[in-house]
């Protein structure tokens, strides 16, 4: 073997390792790329739960909330029935006094 050929070896041995090295490298990359990836998209599928908790809290508080001057109102018109309801007793009273 000569020196050359030794060389020439050598050299397609290197090649061989750097090829070696870039296709291990460019697995790397694409798991690395591919983690990323699923790692954005559970974040982001948690970030639209927290979103739909926080809307379907804030509709329920709206929803009693809702409720609650819904009752109000009904309260008041009863009390204002009642009140209308005296008041006319009053006035009949009156006129049957006169």
């Amino acid at each position: 073997i000569t020196e050359s050929e030794i060389l020439l070896r050598n050299e397609n041995s290197d090649l061989n390792q750097f090829r070696r090295n870039v296709e291990l490298n460019w697995e790397t990359t694409k798991f690395a790329e591919k983690n990323i990836e699923e790692s954005l998209k559970q974040k982001i599928k948690i970030r639209i739960a927290e979103f739909s908790s926080m809307l379907l809290v804030s509709n329920l508080k709206n929803k009693a909330r809702k409720k609650s001057i819904e009752t109000e109102i009904e309260w008041f018109d009863l009390r204002l029935k009642s009140l209308d309801e005296i008041y006319c007793l009053r006035m009949d009273a009156l006129c049957n006094e006169r």
